[in-house]
């Protein structure tokens, strides 16, 4: 899942996280927002994306969760 920290209402993403995190344990978690959380906020099994972050560094997040410890290779190029 991709969680921005400020979500509508009264719950904040780390604490979405950590709830679905406590149903379903096995699921990766992103949290993302615009301003510096610093690693004392972020749950310990998710990644930080600070905004405004790049496709590669989405890509690379999600590889990161799902293979951990697996070296990221770009297999693709952007072209106009």
């Amino acid at each position: 899942m991709i969680v921005d920290q400020g979500l509508p209402g009264q719950l904040q993403g780390t604490e979405f996280i950590e709830k679905v995190k406590g149903q379903w344990p096995s699921i990766a978690a992103i949290l993302t927002s615009g301003y510096d959380e610093g690693t004392h906020t972020v749950p310990p099994s998710a990644i930080y994306l600070r905004k405004p972050w790049s496709l590669d560094e989405l890509v690379a997040a999600v590889a990161t969760l799902l293979q951990p410890g697996t070296p990221i290779h770009k297999r693709w190029i952007y072209t106009d």
